[in-house]
């Protein structure tokens, strides 16, 4: 089973991920988590082509103001431009739209990480007991 999660820039997808697989390991789900490659090079094309769909896909919405306040420094341009990410955080909304409403979710990434933590789980554990 694939579980995906999306958001922008200092939208808390690699400490949420970590949280997920140690609550799914400690359940005794074998998992792993993986780090997609740029979706606009020739092996991101590659596998996204060849990439089963997600069972369940998972956006941790913040504002774009709130992804600047987390991490105000910024090391690549792309992830300095507010515009950019306003037009990121517009698709990843107009994307889960288009999905069918039992496979994705979202969650407010502004609330703590721990309550976040504990939505996602709560979601996850039930979606594995259907």
């Amino acid at each position: 089973m694939i579980i995906s999660l999306s958001a922008i820039d200092a939208g808390g997808k690699g400490l949420q991920v970590e949280a997920l697989v140690k609550h799914l390991r400690g359940r005794g789900v074998e998992c792993e988590s993986m780090h997609f490659p740029h979706y606009n090079s020739v092996t991101g094309s590659v596998f996204m082509a060849v990439l089963p769909q997600p069972r369940l896909q998972i956006l941790l919405d913040i504002p774009v103001e709130e992804s600047f306040r987390r991490r105000p420094q910024r090391d690549a341009a792309y992830e300095a431009d507010r515009g950019r990410l306003e037009k990121v955080r517009e698709h990843y909304w107009e994307y889960f739209r288009r999905l069918d409403r039992d496979r994705w979710w979202s969650v407010d990434g502004t609330w703590s990480p721990e309550d976040v933590t504990r939505e996602i789980v709560r979601k996850v554990d039930k979606m594995m007991e259907e």
